[in-house]
């Protein structure tokens, strides 16, 4: 094989990038493509949930932001509404939500909140492709 390398130089290159592409249409094809893997996903966060005490730590202690986290590092291409109580307080855990979310590495751009839910103890989160 090796003499038939040397003297057609030309094909074995040809034969060479051939099955390096079609390694690398393999891999493609079978790697999961994960900004498509997520549709629609929503978290309730009550207020009963939400820790007196709020630091680092007991936010990430909540299961509903560890999930929101996951899918985020999941898919990169996601969007975030949060909705709220039409309150001052309402808006202000939203925007407590929001700067946790931030601080954990979700960009403020993939965040919105708005007022939209007339249960005054919870938080409606949810998350959709970006796109």
């Amino acid at each position: 094989m090796s003499y038939l390398c040397r003297s057609s130089l030309n094909i074995c290159s040809l034969i060479r990038r051939f099955f390096l592409i079609l390694l690398v249409m393999l891999g493609t094809t079978l790697s999961p493509d994960r900004s498509q893997a997520l549709e629609q996903h929503i978290e309730i966060v009550t207020l009963n949930q939400w820790p007196q005490y709020v630091n680092g730590t007991n936010i990430l202690a909540l299961p509903q932001v560890t999930r929101m986290l996951r899918l985020f590092e999941e898919t990169d291409l996601v969007s975030i509404l949060i909705l709220h109580p039409n309150t001052d307080t309402g808006l202000t855990w939203a925007r407590s939500l929001v700067n946790w979310l931030v601080s954990f590495g979700i960009p403020n751009s993939h965040l919105k909140t708005t007022p939209g839910i007339d249960n005054i103890n919870q938080l409606t989160v949810t998350i959709t492709d970006h796109g």
